[in-house]
């Protein structure tokens, strides 16, 4: 009965150590995956800063353009004398309604 009973501790123990082998196998794949995924998650990350700032400069150049040319009309604009804005202004306004959209 002694020797049964050590016979059963021994395979006891044996089927603990797989066991617990198993589990820090399992525990070792799911920590590398999860670096993985962490490393994937970083660089898509990375790159969309990247796109998202690439955009951001295009529309700042947008903007700065559009700045310019608004300063230009307006400087060009109050070069003008006011009577003869007034006559653009209105032959403007006249072709807007009435050649381009007649009746």
């Amino acid at each position: 009965a002694g020797q049964h009973f050590e016979k059963v501790m021994t395979r006891s123990g044996e089927c603990q150590q797989r066991q617990a082998e198993g589990v820090q196998a399992l525990r070792q794949r799911l920590e590398e995956d999860q670096e993985q995924k962490g490393a994937l998650l970083a660089a898509s990350l990375n790159q969309r800063m990247t796109r998202a700032n690439q955009h951001n400069e295009a529309v700042a150049g947008k903007v700065l353009q559009h700045q310019e040319h608004m300063e230009r009309s307006t400087a060009e604009c109050r070069a003008v004398a006011p009577a003869e804005r007034l006559a653009l202004l209105s032959e403007r306004l006249y072709e807007h309604f009435y050649v381009a959209r007649p009746r």
